[in-house]
């Protein structure tokens, strides 16, 4: 699962529309094998902040909402996850 988040943020910090969604389908493959991993629903809420952001993508902020506040239910120290949380608010 870690190799699987590492290869997200690897393709979520190149910034393009094909990348997030690359990177987005790495997250819910870790979240697919390990449903606690923290740090891959901060991923997949950080991928659709950006695809709402800066592509007008159809993704819903409720479910934004929903995938952050599940890496802050799973790991409520997690920075990572706050972060996304401030992001998801945003969108």
């Amino acid at each position: 699962m870690a190799k699987l988040k590492l290869r997200g943020r690897q393709f979520l910090h190149r910034h393009s529309k094909s990348y997030y969604v690359l990177a987005k389908r790495m997250f819910a493959k870790a979240v697919e094998l390990d449903p606690l991993y923290a740090r891959a629903y901060a991923g997949l809420a950080d991928c659709d902040s950006f695809l709402f952001l800066h592509y007008n993508a159809d993704v819903s902020t409720d479910d934004i909402l929903a995938a952050s506040a599940k890496a802050l239910d799973l790991e409520g120290g997690l920075a990572e996850a706050h972060a996304s949380r401030l992001g998801a608010l945003i969108a």
